[in-house]
């Protein structure tokens, strides 16, 4: 009996002793943790001016814009590339297929309420499309922009919509719709003759554009002028790039100022669970995704 009752209380004891040390081996832990703490950078005041190869086709009061570089994509990976048509017409019947682009603006509106996708295609590729408008309509191109009224498919859904042909840029531009179609295909052409401002003249967007090294040579891209997936920021922005034999998916979310992008970091970091790298600029948080090459397709499509 005294032996039991020795055994027992060296038991609770030892119990005892283990839930000590326990305790005390996740209390060093939290002491000797270092604390999570985002870099912070300052913007410069002086911001470079970028090229503006697609983005002087986007309105500075766009809802949203996205861009994917089909040629980039075809250099790095061919099968990476998206593979659907971009543009099937009905009159005349002639597809816009994904190997005849060279990238594609997509470009939203609040108002009108509509969708511009401009497609930048080879030069070949636009007298393939050209050529059987100019008939089919009865209408001589020159060097400016020229309208056709036409239907496409949209699925398997015929619908009718503008087409606009832009010579100087190789560019055939698309939305469906009647009026409001036409008039967000006008306001993208607005903004690259100057009647109206493009993105680049926003303050804003110029410091994103910094953030993410410029606004050529991404795979793809997409700024949102409103919040995303971070609901207490201003704008969102993706880039997706090749960087070695990775791929790094960039986020940017813009806030009111500095202090609230301080206070919203684990808001961030929450919302981005796959990133591992990020960072303060003034009133701007990024996060850093790196992803496999193996990935390169589906990084891409989140620009939507």
């Amino acid at each position: 009996m005294k032996r039991r009752r020795r055994n027992r209380r060296l038991f609770a004891v030892s119990f005892v002793l283990t839930i000590v040390v326990l305790i005390g081996l996740v209390a060093a832990l939290l002491l000797v943790s270092p604390t999570f703490v985002v870099p912070s950078h300052s913007l410069p005041t002086s911001i470079p001016t970028y090229p503006t190869a697609w983005a002087k086709y986007v309105p500075s009061n766009a809802l949203s814009v996205s861009m994917i570089n089909y040629t980039l994509i075809r250099n790095l990976n061919s099968s990476a590339a998206p593979s659907e048509n971009l543009l099937q017409l009905i009159r005349p019947r002639e597809n816009i297929t994904a190997a005849m682009v060279n990238s594609l603006v997509s470009v939203d509106y609040t108002t009108p309420n509509a969708t511009a996708s401009m497609i930048y295609v080879s030069t070949a590729s636009f007298a393939k499309i050209a050529v059987p408008l100019e008939q089919a309509y009865s209408q001589t191109l020159s060097s400016k922009p020229a309208f056709f009224y036409t239907s496409a498919k949209e699925g398997n859904i015929s619908q009718s919509g503008w087409l606009a042909l832009v010579p100087s840029d190789n560019i055939v531009a698309f939305s469906f719709g009647a009026s409001p179609a036409r008039q967000a295909i006008n306001l993208c052409l607005e903004a690259a003759n100057g009647t109206t401002s493009n993105l680049l003249q926003r303050s804003d967007i110029k410091q994103v554009f910094y953030i993410l090294n410029g606004t050529e040579n991404h795979l793809s891209l997409s700024v949102q002028d409103f919040s995303g997936l971070v609901a207490t920021g201003n704008l969102t922005a993706l880039s997706v790039d090749n960087v070695g034999t990775s791929i790094h998916v960039s986020h940017v979310v813009e806030f009111k100022d500095a202090e609230t992008a301080k206070s919203q970091e684990g808001y961030m970091r929450d919302s981005y669970l796959s990133a591992t790298v990020f960072d303060q600029y003034d009133r701007y948080l990024t996060a850093l995704e790196l992803r496999p090459f193996s990935q390169l397709q589906f990084a891409v499509r989140l620009v939507g």
